[in-house]
C-alpha cells in the first residue's frame, strides 16, 4: 500500500523515470492502492515499454528506500487512454482529486466504470467502422441498365482516397460481365485536383477488362479544376449528358401510359 510518507517521494521519482525516457509526466497522483499518470509520450516510445520501465524502476526504488516494503509489487496489467488536448484540464483535475474521489468511489467501482466506458466506446467505434464500409459501398454503386450496360453515378466530394477506393470497388463489381460502363460525373460537388491519375487508371482498367467506358457530365468547373484529366479524355467516348449516352446506346426513355393514367388509391 502507498502511505502518505511514501507517495510524494515515489511520485517525484516516477516523474524522473519519465524524463529519463524522454517523456513528460504532467501529473502523478493516486490513493493507497493505485496510481494515475497523465503523460506526454514521444512517438518513438511504445506505451508498454514505458509502463514496464516505470514499474520496474519504481518498485526497485521502493525496496531500496523502504526496506519494510520489500514485498511491494505493482499489479500485472494497466489501463491506458488517449486524452485530447481539450480534455487535458479535466483529467488533471480528476487526478489531483484522487483522495477525495476515492472516499466515495472504490477502485473496483472505478474499474467497472472505466470498462463500461471502454465497452461503449468500442461499440461506437465498431458502429462507425460498419457505417464507413456501408458508405464506401454506396459511394460507388453500379446501376444496371441492362445485362450489358451499367451506370456509375459519381456523386459528392471526390477526394484522392475516395478515387482509389472507387477503382477497387468498380473493378470488382464490373468483373461480373458488362460491355459498357457509363461514368457520369454530373453529380460531383467538389473535386481534389490530384484525382486525375486514379480516374485515368480506372478508365484504362475497364478497357483492359474489355469494357467500353463512356464519360458523361463533365462540367466546366471540373474541367477547370482538373484540366489535365479533361484533356486526357480526348479520344475517349464522351457525351454531354447521361440521357444522350443512354439514347446513343439504343435506349429511349418513355413514360408508360398505364403509369401516366394511374391514380393513387
Amino acid at each position: 500500500m502507498l502511505d502518505a510518507d511514501l507517495k510524494p517521494r515515489l511520485f517525484a521519482y516516477m516523474g524522473g523515470i519519465f524524463r529519463e525516457l524522454g517523456a513528460t509526466a504532467l501529473l502523478i497522483n493516486g490513493p493507497a492502492d493505485h496510481v494515475h499518470v497523465l503523460a506526454l509520450l514521444p512517438a518513438k516510445l511504445g506505451l508498454s515499454e514505458v509502463v514496464g520501465k516505470v514499474k520496474a524502476n519504481s518498485s526497485g526504488w521502493i525496496h531500496r528506500e523502504f526496506p519494510d516494503k520489500w514485498s511491494f509489487v505493482w499489479q500485472t496489467g494497466f489501463a491506458a487512454f488517449t486524452v485530447s488536448h481539450s480534455q487535458k484540464q479535466s483529467v488533471l483535475d480528476y487526478i489531483a482529486n484522487q483522495e477525495e474521489h476515492h472516499r466515495t468511489v472504490s477502485f473496483t467501482e472505478e474499474q467497472q466504470e472505466m470498462f463500461e466506458m471502454m465497452s461503449s466506446l468500442l461499440s461506437y467505434i465498431l458502429e462507425l467502422d460498419k457505417a464507413q464500409k456501408e458508405i464506401q459501398t454506396l459511394s460507388s454503386p453500379l446501376v444496371p441498365l441492362s445485362d450489358e450496360i451499367s451506370i456509375l453515378p459519381i456523386i459528392g466530394h471526390i477526394t484522392l482516397e475516395r478515387a482509389y477506393q472507387l477503382i477497387d470497388d468498380v473493378v470488382m463489381k464490373a468483373s461480373e460481365g458488362i460491355d459498357y460502363l457509363i461514368l457520369d460525373f454530373s453529380g460531383i460537388t467538389q473535386i481534389d485536383p490530384r484525382i486525375e491519375d486514379p480516374l485515368l487508371d480506372l478508365i484504362k482498367a475497364l478497357k483492359i477488362m474489355g469494357i467500353t467506358p463512356i464519360i458523361t457530365g463533365i462540367l466546366p468547373t471540373m474541367a477547370m479544376n482538373v484540366p489535365h484529366f479533361a484533356h486526357s479524355l480526348k479520344g475517349e467516348r464522351m457525351e454531354a449528358t447521361l440521357k444522350i449516352a443512354i439514347e446513343r446506346l439504343g435506349f429511349e426513355l418513355t413514360k408508360k401510359n398505364e403509369f401516366a393514367n394511374s391514380r393513387w388509391k
